[in-house]
């Protein structure tokens, strides 16, 4: 067990505004406990600006560690503590469902509260702690202005022991009343009138008239009491009478804690699990149990495995992508070559083609590269090149291309003509027609071989 720093704060008065509350108006319980469980202050009760102090204080003990981490108790009377129903297929939708549930029961709209969610009974019974979000809000402030990592907010109700239950703390005649089921809260003198209805609740009701008498002792409530034994012996005998008028076989069980009612809370809530306790850091208010590497680069560390399925998905499309257009330009290429010599099988494309470029780099008389290289040659010395060549056709046997040629004006196919002839390339203009867009005209190519 790390150090932990366990502070509980007062019940604030409804009429004042805890928002204008001075930190020197604020009395509170607090308690250092050590790694192994010692309690260093020995006056508890401070105020909230004497927080600092306390701890600068106590870091000239050697118990002390500045490596601990802060549990806030709250008021019971600042939460609703209950339970409620959920089904088992429904469990899923609870947090969806809360509002909902426990709409009837609070005061206020359910936008404005924050519902946190505890264990589940051997049923289908739910704890639930709700709060109002701008109280909660306004506490955590206070202790982020002190730079206090608080770990974990619970509620007096789940300061008591786990069991057995029902139980009830007694503090300067004030009560605080415990079932696995509801939680409540009053002073002495309303007891019978606040928790009358729901300790009746808590009876098993036997109907069978037929029950024996030890059936129904076992039925009957029994109610474990801690107190300081002054508290005891000032209230013992009222406790009881109040409860016996509510259940006649109600059986209180009577236990006097050592110390103060704080000191009895910090060992319990120390004691318990997590599943035995509700957080209210829960939700939004959530905080990482225990800060670790991986916690501190963890939205690094899922950015940067995003990244790389993301690369590996896009490298392997991109592939496919690729794949796929290369079989695309293949077949275009078969085509191609197929139009140009349509009497040659296709064996290899690649080595056919290779074949008629050595032949071309050594006849160049009749060769086809070889005049299409001439062509483009003349082609590129143009200075606008705004020539349009619509259509291309080549006669081995005659030495001769034949192309339909479109230009802005006479003048720019005269222009090409004169370029085509300083290749050594003999060339004929024919059936001009003149356009909106310019000039078209069939144009003739041969060359003298050798």
């Amino acid at each position: 067990m790390s150090s932990q720093l366990i502070i509980r704060l007062p019940n604030f008065s409804k009429t004042a505004s805890i928002e204008a509350l001075a930190f020197d108006d604020i009395v509170i319980d607090c308690q250092y406990v050590t790694k192994n469980g010692q309690l260093l202050l020995e006056n508890h009760q401070i105020t909230f600006a004497e927080i600092p102090d306390v701890l600068d204080d106590l870091s000239a003990n050697p118990e002390f560690s500045s490596e601990f981490s802060t549990i806030v108790i709250l008021p019971a009377k600042s939460v609703l503590y209950t339970t409620v129903e959920i089904p088992p297929k429904q469990q899923r939708y609870i947090k969806q469902a809360l509002p909902y549930l426990l709409e009837e029961t609070l005061s206020e709209d359910v936008e404005a509260i924050h519902f946190a969610i505890g264990a589940q009974d051997q049923g289908s019974n739910v704890r639930v702690v709700a709060i109002n979000k701008a109280q909660l809000n306004t506490w955590l402030s206070w202790f982020d202005s002190f730079n206090l990592s608080v770990k974990k907010v619970v509620t007096e109700y789940d300061c008591l022991p786990q069991t057995p239950l029902p139980a009830m703390l007694i503090e300067q005649g004030k009560i605080i009343f415990r079932a696995f089921e509801y939680g409540s809260t009053c002073t002495l003198s309303m007891l019978s009138v606040n928790l009358s209805s729901y300790i009746a609740s808590l009876r098993v009701d036997v109907t069978d008239p037929d029950e024996t008498d030890s059936v129904k002792k076992d039925n009957a409530l029994n109610l474990t009491v801690y107190a300081s034994d002054a508290e005891l012996a000032n209230t013992k005998t009222q406790i009881a009478e109040c409860f016996k008028a509510i259940s006649p076989e109600a059986s209180i069980n009577p236990v006097c804690i050592d110390g103060s009612s704080f000191a009895f809370m910090c060992k319990n809530v120390l004691a318990k699990s997590s599943s035995e306790v509700v957080n209210l850091l829960s939700g939004a208010y959530r905080v990482d149990k225990e800060v670790t590497v991986f916690s501190t680069y963890k939205k690094l560390i899922v950015v940067l495995m995003a990244w790389f399925v993301l690369q590996i998905t896009f490298n392997f499309s991109y592939a496919v992508y690729l794949d796929k257009k290369a079989d695309k330009y293949a077949a275009q290429s078969k085509e191609l070559y197929g139009s140009i010599f349509p009497n040659e099988r296709i064996v290899s494309l690649k080595r056919q083609i290779s074949n008629h470029l050595k032949t071309a780099s050594v006849a160049k008389g009749n060769d086809f590269f070889f005049i299409m290289n001439k062509l483009a040659v003349s082609y590129d010395k143009l200075a606008d090149k705004q020539l349009d060549i619509s259509y291309l056709s080549y006669s081995q046997q005659r030495n001769e291309f034949t192309l339909n040629v479109k230009a802005a004006s006479f003048e720019k196919l005269d222009l090409y003509k004169k370029q085509l002839m300083e290749e050594n390339l003999n060339v004929e203009i024919g059936s001009i027609t003149n356009q909106d867009s310019g000039a078209a005209a069939r144009v003739v190519i041969t060359w003298n071989e050798g």
